[in-house]
């Protein structure tokens, strides 16, 4: 009879709900802390209805009872537990994945904000909760991107490659226009076989076409995109540049340099002649043959009309090299920056080489080695592919407009106008001069002007209009000339190497993910709702829900720093 009466109290008794080592949950613990509190009847009754153990029920309850008034006692209320458990959580996250620091700059943050004595701060405490948030941040993008992925329309998309050190090989893949890190992860070798495999994996599961990359001229990223994807290779600009600039760039400037000196000893030696011509005139006439300051003088002038004759020229050299290399990249566009008409291979072939004849123009004035015109022979080289390229998107354009059901004239003002309006207004956001962003993007609101009042564009509906505009919008992205964002993302990893010495293949997922879900640009969207066109879920609220509470400290710390 005793033991069926023992058996029938532990059915009885409610489930407990434990963390890790036996201890209870803090938000659990506090809500049944409260429940027991509000609760009428004896002891044993109270803690029944809180679903709570009577010695623990007891034990609480007298703890509570020493609770000091304030802050203290609102952190034991599920609220102040809530709070505590937010401002853990945010800290580790933002701290670790967002600022490169760790977790001793943590804990220093939770003492300063006087949070020791109520959350366990040691660097045991705060790593096991740094390497659950870790294990998690998979699960979140696996479920996020298999949800995304299946509404997600199907697009064209362009890819950009490139490799890192850290001090190991790290493949990195992004489209540009989002910003989206499709592959991120470090690999033995950056041959085809590895840059395979991981392009495969980052574009698993997405309904999207890899059609275009920009990106250097690694032989095994051209073997990659030309062979096994059959999808046009876009030079950088960048690396075009500065195949030029890296040899022409130090003599050009070491003799402006020179020049400058040599003139500021002309100035100084005529400064000199005219300084001991005034002493000459006051004081007493010397004996002997007197000197001739006005030959003196005029010789001090010569030279110094001279040098800065050479200086003025040695200037313009400088700057006539830098505009013909800077000319590269503004030649560089399927439309004109000035009108916004389109532009074909031949056009910008033709204009590349012109900036190139003007590169070897002022190479051969400014004296010149022969290397310096091999770099500019070099970047002569790539002017076909970058033809290619601007071919390959007037291709483009014209399949895919093909591909739809609109009439001759509808056509001819997204060819026209719609297109060269939106890449104009993308364009102008990159341009290194405010003057020049301005009136591109003037140009831009004037043809998005002259296409919302034509008559054709009127005598669409809405929903037409709408889709038009997105697939030309969709169009202007798969222009990609230059694989900055590679570059800058590379960048930001190098940071957190500084920081943290050593990047695990964990963490390095972690911090794609945040860059993919959690950062924003100015207008509020993230990456991957850039991409998927749908917005993701909270990533903090998704650790919140699935992260326990933050455990108390131990109890002889937590005595102590309260008695101080």
């Amino acid at each position: 009879m005793e033991a069926v009466q023992t058996r029938h109290d532990e059915r009885e008794r409610p489930k407990q709900v434990h963390t890790r080592g036996g201890r209870w949950d803090r938000a659990v613990a506090a809500e049944r802390q409260q429940a027991f509190a509000n609760a009428r009847g004896t002891g044993r009754e109270r803690a029944q209805i809180a679903g709570l153990p009577r010695s623990t029920a007891l034990r609480w309850s007298c703890r509570a009872a020493g609770e000091n008034q304030g802050l203290q006692a609102f952190l034991e209320t599920p609220a102040g537990v809530a709070f505590l458990h937010r401002v853990v959580v945010a800290a580790l996250f933002v701290i670790l994945f967002m600022t490169g620091a760790g977790l001793r700059t943590v804990k220093c943050f939770l003492e300063l904000a006087g949070l020791a004595p109520h959350v366990a701060c040691s660097y045991g405490s705060l790593q096991k909760i740094a390497v659950r948030m870790r294990r998690l941040m998979p699960c979140y993008e696996r479920q996020q991107r298999r949800r995304l992925a299946s509404k997600m329309a199907a697009k064209l998309l362009s890819v950009a490659l490139d490799e890192t050190f850290f001090p190991e090989v790290c493949l990195v893949a992004m489209e540009p226009d989002s910003n989206f890190i499709l592959v991120e992860k470090f690999a033995e070798k950056r041959d085809m076989e590895n840059w395979r495999h991981a392009l495969r994996n980052g574009l698993k599961g997405l309904p999207v076409d890899f059609v275009q990359s920009p990106s250097d001229e690694g032989k095994a990223i051209l073997q990659l995109v030309q062979n096994e994807y059959e999808a046009q290779h876009a030079p950088d600009p960048f690396h075009v540049q500065n195949g030029i600039c890296r040899f022409t760039s130090r003599p050009l400037a070491r003799a402006v340099e020179e020049k400058r000196k040599a003139a500021a000893e002309a100035n100084e030696a005529v400064s000199d002649v005219q300084k001991t011509r005034a002493e000459a005139t006051q004081a007493p006439r010397r004996p002997g043959r007197p000197i001739d300051h006005d030959a003196r003088e005029a010789k001090a002038l010569a030279v110094q009309e001279q040098a800065a004759a050479d200086l003025q020229a040695a200037e313009k050299n400088r700057d006539d090299m830098r505009a013909a290399i800077g000319g590269l990249g503004v030649e560089y566009h399927p439309y004109d920056l000035v009108n916004g008409q389109p532009r074909h291979d031949m056009d910008v072939e033709r204009a590349l080489h012109q900036r190139l004849d003007a590169a070897v123009t002022t190479a051969r004035t400014a004296g010149l080695p022969e290397r310096c015109l091999d770099a500019i022979r070099k970047a002569r080289d790539m002017v076909p592919a970058i033809g290619n390229m601007v071919e390959f998107f007037h291709r483009m354009v014209a399949t895919q407009l093909a591909s739809i059901s609109i009439t001759g004239d509808v056509r001819d003002l997204v060819v026209g106008k719609l297109l060269p309006a939106l890449y104009l207004r993308r364009v102008a956001r990159q341009l290194p001069s405010a003057d020049r962003r301005r009136s591109v993007a003037q140009q831009a609101t004037d043809l998005l002007a002259a296409v919302e009042q034509h008559p054709a564009w009127l005598a669409l509906d809405d929903a037409h209009r709408r889709f038009l505009r997105g697939t030309a919008t969709n169009l202007v992205a798969i222009f990609q000339r230059s694989s900055s964002c590679v570059e800058g993302r590379n960048g930001r990893l190098s940071f957190f190497h500084h920081g943290v010495h050593t990047l695990r293949p964990d963490f390095l997922h972690c911090l794609t993910i945040v860059h993919n879900y959690v950062l924003r640009r100015p207008d509020g969207t993230t990456a991957a709702e850039r991409l998927f066109g749908a917005k993701p879920d909270d990533l903090f609220a998704y650790l919140l829900e699935h992260l326990s509470s933050p455990p108390r400290p131990r109890f002889a710390r937590r005595s102590a720093q309260t008695e101080a």
